[in-house]
């Protein structure tokens, strides 16, 4: 199959993994913000790629798929960077920053309340 642009095959994969997705059991799917990242890293990748094959920098613009793991582990991080954005906005979590320049996130007294909460009664929360 041709596509006429990246944003098409970009499309094109992108309902590739929803269908995908529909079919997996609900436990297992990756979860929907995840995947709005993940559709994000293929668009752009799509786009660059397709525009070095059109100037006949590359000879495809098929992704491969260490390309794909390399776009879904981007949006992994993005994605977990915001969770714990979040958490350090809702007091749960504090950074600080390690000897060799690492971030270090360690639980607030707020946040030990609530792991020890969640611990103690888990299945009421």
């Amino acid at each position: 199959m041709k596509f006429e642009s990246g944003k098409e095959y970009a499309k094109a994969l992108v309902n590739g993994i929803l269908q995908a997705e529909s079919e997996t059991p609900a436990e297992s799917r990756i979860p929907d913000e995840l995947l709005e990242y993940f559709f994000k890293n293929i668009e752009d990748l799509c786009d660059q790629k397709y525009y070095n094959y059109i100037v006949g920098a590359i000879e495809s613009y098929i992704l491969t798929d260490i390309e794909l793991e390399e776009a879904f582990n981007s949006a992994s991080q993005s994605y977990i960077e915001v969770i714990l954005d979040g958490l350090v906005d809702k007091n749960m979590l504090e950074i600080s920053v390690g000897e060799g320049g690492d971030i270090l996130y360690g639980l607030t007294p707020q946040g030990e309340q609530v792991v020890k909460k969640l611990n103690q009664n888990p299945l009421e929360n």
